[in-house]
């Protein structure tokens, strides 16, 4: 049997989509009511490793984030910031995701993320950061391909 370990184990049951992806965009937006500021980032998909049935196989998927920084005729509106959330995905970066589908809006929260850069896997969640600084990740450090082949057996449900 296949140890999952705490990297990835404890988001799987939760997940509602598992993919591969790349920041493509973002564009924050003033609400409505003009009291609260949120931003929306597109992630293009490269593969889906797993996805209830209720959303299918998207080709694209958004995430909402509150805060950001706008512009408005009355200036610039900022809320929030980046600076205590070292583990934000960042544009033109690749990840596996685990998201939530939120139908009520038909839109996406992040669970958790690794990126994947220069072959390699990093962990980009705090949970999975502790654990690799503290030598207990099974996955930090593994290659690309690697990690890609086994997440799938992973994510099963």
């Amino acid at each position: 049997m296949l140890d999952v370990g705490p990297d990835i184990g404890p988001e799987i049951e939760p997940s509602d989509v598992v993919a591969v992806v790349t920041f493509d965009d973002y564009q924050p937006y003033l609400s409505a009511s003009g009291r609260s500021l949120y931003t929306e980032i597109r992630l293009g998909v490269e593969r889906i490793l797993r996805a209830d049935a209720s959303v299918g196989s998207p080709a694209a998927l958004t995430l909402i984030y509150p805060g950001g920084t706008a512009n408005t005729p009355s200036g610039v509106i900022s809320y929030g910031s980046n600076l205590d959330k070292p583990f934000e995905l960042q544009p033109h970066h690749r990840y596996v995701v685990f998201l939530r589908h939120l139908a009520s809006g038909d839109f996406y929260s992040l669970d958790q993320s690794w990126e994947l850069s220069g072959g390699v896997v990093y962990p980009n969640s705090a949970g999975n950061v502790e654990r690799a600084k503290a030598g207990a990740s099974l996955y930090s450090g593994m290659r690309e391909d690697e990690f890609l082949a086994v997440l799938p057996t992973l994510v099963k449900r």
